[in-house]
């Protein structure tokens, strides 16, 4: 719902909004290690080109500010095309005004060390490389979570949990002051208390080092009062005012994390309703700076 909302508001700003899906069997190709041989480059590389071209038939669309906006493994996707973009890899005319990331952060974030899967021989990046293989048995949903499902808590970090500390893409790591002048502005959004399905850290930890580079950025994380209800409004959250679905956040709703349960929000939010503002603010900035 405050996905949708979000997207209205885009649209009368004037910005246009492109819903991409991934390749259904294979999700994104975040990567260097899945982009060159998957099905997403040749499909956004043609449709990015085409729109730069302004061979679709749509109408004029302004590629030059192009605004990339995930959730969960399609923030990844964010990261691997501001990383596509600096190494000079997207087409002509296509240029990247600024991002949004929802539940995820850095490509790099899951690289488990110990895995079995030979298409990503890779090492986790810097403070993920200590991770351990071990996941907690409540599948990084207890009360209190466990520490190993948080980058930012201490301790070892669950491999698949975990998402690099000083770390956004590679062509900026360990970058000049010049090249991180080039990153593009950054907005994220992220529960606050549980992340069943990523590093509740993701998008702190891109933030944190967004910031510590003097990086335009923005971290909205749902209320600690409103996580239990926040896909559909918590009564009295001022950003949820005319919900129409507010009034069902009574004592049998609940957080869960199977995406098939009812009444109840799945923690790995989409979009929740004080986000939708800030968010559409910080595109309109991105995408007009003047």
């Amino acid at each position: 719902m405050w996905d949708q909302r979000a997207k209205q508001y885009f649209v009368a700003n004037g910005i246009a909004v492109i819903q991409l899906n991934p390749v259904e069997d294979d999700s994104w190709d975040a990567g260097p290690w899945y982009w060159p041989d998957g099905e997403d480059k040749p499909y956004l590389t043609a449709l990015l080109g085409a729109m730069a071209s302004n061979t679709l038939g749509i109408g004029r669309v302004d590629t030059a500010k192009l605004l990339l906006r995930g959730w969960s493994g399609g923030a990844a996707m964010v990261s691997w095309l501001f990383q596509t973009a600096a190494a000079g890899g997207l087409p002509a005319g296509v240029a990247i005004a600024g991002g949004i990331m929802l539940s995820g952060g850095s490509y790099t974030c899951y690289m488990d060390p110990f895995a079995n899967e030979t298409s990503t021989p890779v090492t986790p990046k810097t403070t993920c490389a200590a991770c351990v293989p071990e996941g907690p048995a409540a599948d990084c949903f207890g009360s209190p979570p466990d520490p190993r499902c948080s980058s930012c808590q201490g301790g070892p970090t669950y491999c698949t949990q975990c998402c690099p500390q000083n770390y956004t893409e590679e062509f900026y790591f360990g970058g000049t002051a010049h090249t991180w002048s080039q990153h593009p502005p950054t907005f994220l959004a992220q529960t606050s208390h549980t992340d069943a399905h990523a590093d509740l850290c993701a998008t702190v930890n891109y933030y944190d080092t967004l910031r510590e580079h003097g990086v335009r950025t923005q971290l909205v994380r749902v209320a600690p009062q409103d996580e239990r209800c926040f896909c559909i409004g918590t009564p009295g959250d001022a950003a949820a005012a005319g919900s129409p679905f507010a009034a069902h956040c009574d004592s049998t709703w609940h957080t869960c994390t199977s995406f098939f349960d009812t009444n109840c929000c799945v923690a790995h939010t989409l979009g929740f309703a004080s986000m939708v503002e800030p968010m559409v603010q910080f595109a309109v900035d991105a995408v007009r700076p003047d």
